[in-house]
This record gives C-alpha cells, structure tokens and sequence, in this order.
C-alpha cells in the first residue's frame, strides 16, 4: 500500500463483514455488496479521477461479483486488478491443498459441495468476468501453490474485452517484476512500481 500511495495513488482498504474489526456475518452476497458500497462511496468522493477495484485471493470473487452487479446497473468500474484468482469457489475447494483428499473420499466432497450450495458459495470469477468491459489486469505468481497459475489463466481466457495477464516465476523470469511470487505474500514494491502506470493509464 505504502509503494501505491507513494505513486500518488490513495489506497481503501475494507476489513470484510465478520472480520478485523468489522461486524455482521460474512455470506457470499454480503461482501459483494459491502464492496459495491465501498466503490460507490469512493467514486461519488473522486471527481474525475478514476477508482479501481483491487482484489487477492477470495478478494477477487468479491472483486467481480461487484463488477458484475455494477456492470448490470450500467455502472461498469473504472479498472480491476485480480491477483492469484481462482475459476470459482468449487474448483479452487477441491483443489486446496488441505482439502485434496476429499476427492478421494467422495462422501466428503459431496459434504462439502452441499456445504456451499446451502450458504450460497460460489464466487464466479470465470462466468463474471465474460460480463465485464472494465480494463483488466491479471496478477498470479507461476509458484503459487494455494492458487494454481492455470486458474488465473482460465479467468483470463474467459475475459472477452482486452487484458494483461502478468505471471512472475522465484527469478524474476517471465515478466522480470516480482520475485518470490508465492499465493499470500505481498506483492514486492518493485512489481507495484511496475503496475502504477497502468493504473494511471
């Protein structure tokens, strides 16, 4: 956050409901319209300047299921950035690196699917982004074991519109921006530097 405000960028960040020092109980729908509140807040307080909606991890589910919602209100959003996406909330369950035995265990990979049919888990980022024509950056590093990088490549062949997909190997190789690039460190300020640009476009 440091090296985007440093950029000149001014940076919002949400705890989700149920979480930090938020209240409420986190569901599906009740973060994605906390995150439409949020975008709504921020663009009635930024005159011309553009905002952008910045999601990790299930952050990006939450990313564009708002993108969505506001697409459909003729509202699309300035600009999104999705770092280490996941195809949907399913797909990335069962393939969670605690989770993988219950592919061996049917029984339990059907608990866990009724599990998230009855509270409403899904996180689309693959069926939502083929609604989106906000500009779209893709962030995901190669060695990323939480998030496979082919779910963020999946995502990005779903997007209809034009994107960059930007993958990042322990060398600096591929993109020469990020080192190291696993799923839940932060992004290292000499990748940031590189992307504030493309914010500012």
């Amino acid at each position: 956050m440091q090296v985007l405000s440093d950029g000149g960028f001014h940076v919002l960040s949400v705890d989700y409901r149920g979480f930090g020092d938020s209240t409420g109980t986190p569901t599906e729908e009740g973060l994605t319209t906390d995150a439409i509140c949020v975008y709504e807040w921020a663009k009635a307080r930024s005159g011309r300047t553009p905002v952008c909606l910045w999601g990790h991890s299930l952050g990006t589910g939450v990313a564009t299921n708002a993108a969505r919602a506001l697409e459909a209100k003729g509202c699309p959003v300035d600009a999104i950035v999705l770092e280490a996406p996941f195809t949907n909330m399913w797909v990335a369950s069962i393939n969670y690196p605690l989770l993988k035995i219950c592919q061996k265990l049917p029984r339990c990979l059907s608990t866990l699917m009724d599990a998230f049919k009855e509270d409403k888990i899904v996180f689309p980022n693959d069926e939502n982004v083929k609604f989106l024509s906000s500009p779209l950056l893709i962030l995901h590093g190669e060695d990323d074991r939480t998030v496979p990088l082919e779910y963020g490549k999946q995502v990005t062949r779903e997007f209809r519109q034009f994107s960059i997909w930007l993958a990042f190997d322990q060398r600096f190789k591929v993109s020469d921006i990020i080192g190291d690039a696993l799923h839940s460190q932060s992004p290292a300020p000499r990748s940031i530097q590189c992307q504030c640009p493309w914010l500012a476009a």
